[in-house]
């Protein structure tokens, strides 16, 4: 404890003798606009009152700015009637005589340069105050670590933003020359903005994009993670990095459902069956396939929100992460219940749609969705947990697959897909989708090894109870093995589900 204090009586000491300052500058910059008031203009945005170190000068520079904002002219003595009525600067009873010495300090050459100085020094200062208040919370063993590191980051974030004017202040010729770069990026097919999943649901309405907050969503057990790895081995395998947080399963179970399909082998048994010399030589195969793709998976991360946050950072600076998959978000987020658990779900949504603009990334979120006895299809208002997901999202992605629950007793999909088969079949349903409208579509899907792929044809119910009729009658005729009829069990899929769509493969 008594090193605790001789540490706080150190932070003291700095804080009142050596945090950066320079009086001089501060004098300088309030006599030059008090002389120059047009000069204000030039640096309203980024010269606040807490730029100033000296008490004084920071009450007379309110008084300036509060005149000039009131559209009359900070002279020597509206300044002064300001410091007799300004209700923030009458504690300091400051003198007339410090108004006309601070007008005398008038420096119109140097005025850029001293209020880059003291911009500057403020953020200095400010960051070092925020950063000690995080060591204390820090020896605080009643405080959250990772809710200080947390709040620490932010600060941070914040301080990098402060008083300046950066690139995220565009003028109409800087946007429209970033916009024209996009459109021929577009042209020649190499889009910076985009990135393909392998499915046309996605990739011919460019839904993926970056800097947008992408959810897709399906009952329990209906395939959502299935849907998501089949992305993330698409865009890992035509060079996109990608980062996956799993709530539920650790690296190896998830890399064991990465492998199945080119293993033709299910996770199950890679993961706790007794394999044969053939099921080794093809487990072989496809490690050497898949040991460089830029997949990463952080464990660690995935035990509170604010490390899922700093994890991202560092993955996307280290190793230049493109997509961010979150599996699940509901599973993460589980507080006491009530409005608490649906206000820190929505804080959470809103910092994955912050961090998405902030990095210039893509974020999938996936989403259980609450079950409703009236009706047994998905619905967007039926994402659990709260309504700021619709809210935040720029997509939403219901995923329908009634065959993966029959004891609901759900026999078709809805809508315009109503007469489409439900065996080895789900429905994909761009609910809400910012710029690109909303859509359903019907794609293939196989259990064994959990893949979902794109059909050459959709199998209606009349189209394929036909073709059944047709094999019964006909003993001679071979079954054609297309995707319209009903696969046999465990069929041997392609490495990747996408036979129609995918570009050539690099192996």
């Amino acid at each position: 404890m008594a090193k605790i204090n001789e540490m706080a009586n150190n932070n003291e000491l700095v804080y009142q003798s050596v945090l950066p300052h320079d009086t001089n500058a501060e004098e300088a910059v309030i006599g030059t606009i008090i002389r120059r008031n047009e000069l204000y203009a030039h640096v309203e945005d980024i010269l606040l009152p807490e730029s100033f170190y000296d008490e004084v000068n920071a009450a007379v520079f309110r008084c300036v700015r509060w005149v000039i904002r009131s559209g009359r002219i900070a002279d020597i003595n509206s300044v002064i009637e300001a410091t007799k009525s300004h209700k923030s600067v009458l504690k300091l009873d400051i003198d007339e005589s410090k108004i006309y010495i601070l007008a005398s300090k008038f420096s119109e050459r140097t005025f850029s340069q001293d209020v880059e100085r003291l911009v500057s020094y403020a953020r200095r200062r400010q960051s070092w105050t925020a950063l000690q208040l995080s060591s204390k919370k820090l020896l605080d063993l009643t405080e959250d670590v990772d809710d200080t590191l947390g709040e620490a980051q932010k600060s941070i974030d914040t301080m990098k933003g402060m008083g300046s004017i950066d690139d995220s202040v565009l003028d109409a010729k800087a946007v429209l020359k970033r916009l024209n770069g996009i459109v021929q990026a577009n042209m020649s097919g190499e889009s910076t903005t985009t990135v393909k999943t392998g499915y046309r649901f996605t990739d011919d309405k460019g839904i993926i994009r970056i800097r947008t907050l992408t959810v897709i969503a399906s009952f329990s057990g209906y395939g959502k993670t299935a849907l998501a790895l089949c992305m993330a081995q698409y865009m890992a395998v035509i060079g996109v990095p990608v980062a996956y947080y799993s709530m539920e399963m650790g690296a190896e179970e998830l890399w064991a459902r990465l492998l199945s399909g080119a293993s033709s082998m299910t996770s199950n048994k890679l993961l706790t069956g007794k394999l044969s010399e053939k099921d080794v030589e093809r487990l072989d195969q496809a490690m050497n396939q898949f040991s460089s793709l830029p997949i990463y998976i952080d464990e660690n991360a995935t035990i509170s929100v604010n490390k899922i946050l700093r994890s991202i950072r560092t993955l996307v600076k280290k190793y230049g992460v493109r997509v961010v998959f979150i599996d699940y978000i509901q599973i993460l987020v589980q507080t006491k219940g009530g409005e608490r658990e649906e206000a820190s779900l929505g804080a959470f949504v809103r910092e994955l749609k912050n961090i998405s603009k902030e990095l210039d990334i893509c974020v999938i979120a996936l989403s259980q969705l609450r079950r409703d006895k009236d009706e047994m299809h998905p619905r967007m208002d039926m994402l659990r947990g709260s309504g700021q997901i619709e809210e935040s999202a720029d997509n939403v992605i219901l995923l329908d697959r009634p065959s993966a629950r029959p004891e609901w007793g759900v026999l078709s999909y809805k809508g315009i897909h109503a007469n489409v088969s439900t065996k080895g079949t789900a429905e994909i349903i761009l609910s809400k989708g910012r710029g690109v409208g909303t859509g359903s579509w019907i794609v293939g899907f196989t259990g064994w090894n959990t893949r979902f792929f794109e059909l050459d044809e959709i199998p209606y119910k009349d189209s394929v109870n036909k073709k059944r009729d047709n094999t019964t009658t006909s003993q001679t005729q071979p079954v054609q093995n297309t995707q319209t009829v009903v696969r046999q069990e465990a069929p041997v899929q392609p490495a990747l589900p996408f036979e129609n769509t995918a570009p050539e493969l690099p192996f």
